[in-house]
């Protein structure tokens, strides 16, 4: 398989989008669902997020109690926020004079890590303790990461930046050895681990002048292959514990199951949402984290 594609300025700017600089207006949504053989069903949604403006980034905690996000309150950094499902308050996680994004739950569940963009721009990957205390650099040689997510206690992928008229790449990287190797060009911002495959991930490949395509990757071996092309546009999804996948467009919700084609199951325009983004999806399977323009 290829290995190599070319870059263009476009990806480097979608990539970096989401910094203080450009960063939309977006509100976090909660939806009950039922995941069965037969496809979903979306039930009652409520919205979730507390503050005007960007609300983003969600990532359910291990046991679905928590889901934390990133947020700004109108200053001029994000901070990371954790929302409890039962009670459904919000508190802040930190509070710092740097922006931080996309927080994920290390998998010795006592972290939680994160993009931190530093005083001097650097972006690197971070870690901070759930009970408080002072965060380290988990990659200190690797940047400007602008994504990531965790295969194990060692292995991660990547999305990293590229410099100048590079593209951005997806790299597979080793947290105690602090090296990476790059894998491919052009990706997409979300990652997912495939269901009841050990050691296999997913990420959106966008090739030039080419349709966007999930794919799945083995990190033992570094192979890649199709899954399905993407919805026109969209680059956001999750995946149901059957091997379905959930992504947005527009307004409305849709499911890919193996052998079939992208089925709508929802159309959310009348909770007041115009574009569907990011999502994130609990371990049970019964709620749906939707971020909405």
């Amino acid at each position: 398989m290829k290995k190599i594609f070319q870059g263009t300025l476009w990806v480097l700017f979608c990539a970096i989008a989401w910094q203080a600089t450009a960063q939309p207006a977006t509100q976090l949504y909660l939806a009950k669902i039922k995941v069965k053989s037969s496809g979903v069903k979306v039930g009652k949604v409520k919205k979730m997020s507390e503050f005007k403006g960007y609300n983003n980034q969600p990532h359910f905690s291990p046991n679905g109690k928590t889901v934390y996000y990133t947020a700004n309150q109108g200053g001029k950094q994000t901070d990371i926020f954790a929302y409890e499902v039962k009670s459904g308050k919000t508190k802040r996680l930190i509070n710092t004079q740097t922006s931080e994004y996309s927080p994920t739950i290390t998998p010795d569940g006592q972290h939680f890590s994160c993009i931190m963009v530093e005083a001097d721009g650097t972006q690197r990957l971070w870690k901070f303790p759930l009970k408080g205390g002072k965060p380290s650099v988990v990659l200190p040689s690797i940047k400007p990461v602008g994504y990531h997510a965790w295969v194990d206690d060692d292995a991660l992928i990547l999305f990293v930046l590229g410099d100048k008229n590079k593209p951005n790449t997806l790299q597979l990287a080793s947290a105690k050895k602090d090296q990476a190797k790059m894998i491919v060009e052009r990706i997409g911002r979300c990652f997912g681990k495939v269901p009841n495959q050990a050691k296999t991930m997913s990420f959106v490949h966008k090739p030039q002048n080419g349709e966007w395509v999930i794919k799945q990757l083995n990190i033992d071996t570094r192979y890649y292959a199709n899954i399905t092309p993407t919805l026109k546009g969209s680059e956001d999804y999750v995946w149901t514990k059957n091997g379905g996948i959930i992504m947005g467009q527009g307004t409305k919700l849709f499911l890919w199951k193996q052998g079939q084609q992208w089925k709508e199951i929802a159309d959310l325009s009348s909770n007041g949402i115009k574009k569907i983004t990011r999502l994130a999806i609990n371990p049970k399977n019964n709620l749906l984290v939707i971020v909405g323009q």
